[in-house]
């Protein structure tokens, strides 16, 4: 806000004081104009700090593009017809093409990616889904941009900033339609931090269906273990098709 439009605002109300007005209802149109003042003011500055789409997605695609490796906490919520379900773990990335989500709540569940094959095991269960990436139809599959060349304009049409507030005050959010999947998909938003991190993913899909992945404790090119991303399973586990959905 300019300092003519505040000096302006200022008199506006003295002289209404000056006029006349109750000194309680002075006092009043005082504080409020005080409120009014520091919210254009801030209200400026947001309008002056966030950067040009362009620029947004020129850093996000910076900072993965540079990481060979990430490990995050991780929260998910499935929602659908007013239901919905919390899991939570840790997400491990590793470039090409590898990603383990290790799920701990409510119950133990191991998603991998090893490269060449998808699997997923329920610890207890005597099977282990396998598939190939080929075959890949699994909710978790428009990540795989993070693990390759990542070009957030050639990934997702028709990307813009969404006016779907923010979960964190200060955070951008990108919204588009994933080229690769745009009949299951609605659209992926990304919650971006002013620093450039991925801080959530919003997945809306055709059904009506949304699943949400909130990240947390976000560690760029960690050393990761190649073991991480082999699927190691008990005796007497049986391979089974992966199943789509």
């Amino acid at each position: 806000m300019s300092r003519g439009i505040t000096l302006l605002l200022e008199c506006s109300v003295f002289a209404f004081c000056d006029g006349g007005m109750p000194e309680n209802r002075c006092m009043r149109s005082r504080h409020l104009l005080v409120l009014l003042i520091l919210f254009c003011g801030l209200a400026a500055v947001g309008w002056a700090a966030r950067p040009s789409l362009h620029q947004v997605e020129q850093a996000v695609n910076g900072r993965y593009n540079h990481a060979q490796s990430m490990r995050a906490a991780f929260t998910e919520t499935y929602s659908i017809s007013g239901d919905r379900q919390v899991e939570s773990g840790v997400l491990w990335l590793r470039k090409p093409g590898r990603m383990r989500w290790e799920y701990q709540q409510p119950r133990p569940k191991l998603f991998l990616v090893d490269g060449k094959r998808q699997w997923l095991y329920i610890p207890g269960q005597d099977t282990v889904e396998v598939g190939s990436l080929k075959q890949m139809d699994d909710y978790r599959n428009p990540l795989r941009f993070l693990l390759g060349h990542t070009n957030l304009a050639k990934e997702l049409t028709n990307l813009h900033f969404s006016n779907t507030p923010a979960l964190r005050p200060g955070d951008w959010v990108l919204e588009g339609i994933p080229k690769a999947y745009k009949n299951e998909y609605r659209s992926v938003r990304l919650e971006i931090s002013p620093d450039y991190k991925i801080r959530a993913i919003t997945l809306r899909m055709v059904d009506g269906s949304q699943i949400e992945i909130v990240f947390s404790s976000i560690q760029y090119n960690p050393p990761l273990r190649s073991d991480l991303f082999r699927m190691k399973l008990p005796a007497g586990v049986r391979e089974v098709p992966f199943s789509q959905g």
